[in-house]
């Protein structure tokens, strides 16, 4: 037999193969999204209802809160503009939605600048936001959201409120 070649069994053994360390999925890092408030609008919309279907109740019935403002934070996305529509719903009423197993509460895009957030709101909120807007004591949106992929993520809690004191969140990513 030939020196040269290996035994049978040293070609078949090999070393298991190391795990990679997982790395956390940057898309599903959390942000906390600053915005300054500057403008604000309500809209109303009743009718009867276009679905044929039932599906939505015999009538339409739209109360949309809007806001508009500057983005703060975080420095990583880029945006001129910030949107915030507030859609009231009422399954999000106390005791409609206990049995819900919510992902988020809205979701945000991102496009040619404009940082546009879409967000659902317990209806029974919408006339104690529309006081608050009215006597001028909301100027900032705290939101936790995705890190933006391909420019659109979800949004896991928002708050509204008074004043903003940047040591209560986290470092800026």
């Amino acid at each position: 037999m030939n020196s040269a070649q290996p035994e049978p069994d040293a070609a078949v053994r090999t070393r298991p193969k190391r795990r990679k360390a997982k790395r956390p999925r940057r898309r599903d890092e959390k942000l906390h999204y600053v915005v300054e408030l500057d403008d604000w609008d309500w809209s109303f919309m009743f009718g009867v209802s276009p679905m044929k279907d039932g599906s939505e109740g015999p009538y339409s019935d739209y109360r949309h809160l809007e806001f508009q403002g500057k983005l703060m934070r975080p420095a990583a996305v880029k945006a001129s503009r910030v949107e915030i529509a507030l859609l009231p719903d009422r399954r999000l009423n106390r005791p409609e939605r206990d049995r819900d197993q919510p992902r988020s509460v809205g979701s945000f895009h991102l496009l040619r600048g404009v940082l546009q957030f879409t967000i659902s709101m317990p209806a029974d909120a919408l006339s104690d936001l529309l006081a608050m807007m009215i006597a001028g004591r909301l100027r900032y949106a705290i939101l936790e959201a995705n890190r933006p992929h391909y420019g659109q993520g979800l949004v896991r809690f928002y708050r509204l409120a008074s004043r903003h004191d940047e040591d209560d969140l986290p470092p800026d990513a």
